[in-house]
């Protein structure tokens, strides 16, 4: 930039310029899946560490085997080995979502109909309190059948 305006001289004294950046290469590295997959654990077990939750597992040793599994993908020799720390990666981070899932689909959390910050927080409530009035049911309606099936004589 200094050196743009000493070759342009007193025409470089403007109060305003103009920069085109889109040709410049940029520092950055491009998100993969096993990237994105890998911030999802971390967050997760950053939270959990947070709120004192007790985890089952860490996966913390296991992160690192499947990143050197990942490691050079590209060889031929590697693929299959990538192919497996991928899916399982996959797997790992995708133990929070399918309540996600089912929760947006089933109790109409995917469109908002509500207005405002106040009808964001009423379509939370009423989609995580219908979520948890169907597992109460749904526990209720397994001690109802255990307790008919102990009572009759088969």
């Amino acid at each position: 930039m200094q050196e743009s305006i000493r070759v342009n001289g007193k025409d470089g004294h403007d109060d305003t310029v103009s920069i085109d950046t889109t040709v410049q290469e940029k520092n950055i590295t491009y998100p993969t899946d096993a990237k994105l997959h890998k911030k999802i654990i971390t967050k997760c077990q950053q939270i959990a560490s947070d709120l004192q939750l007790t985890v089952r597992q860490s996966y913390t040793q296991t992160l690192k085997k499947l990143s050197r599994d990942q490691r050079f993908k590209n060889h031929p020799r590697n693929k299959a080995k990538a192919r497996k720390a991928d899916k399982k990666i996959r797997t790992i981070a995708g133990r929070f979502e399918p309540i996600i899932g089912h929760v947006k689909q089933d109790y109409r959390l995917n469109r908002n109909f509500y207005k405002g910050i106040v009808g964001n927080n009423i379509n939370i409530m009423l989609a995580a309190s219908a979520f948890n009035f169907k597992r109460m049911m749904n526990k209720w309606k397994l001690s109802f059948v255990a307790s008919f099936y102990n009572g009759s004589s088969f």
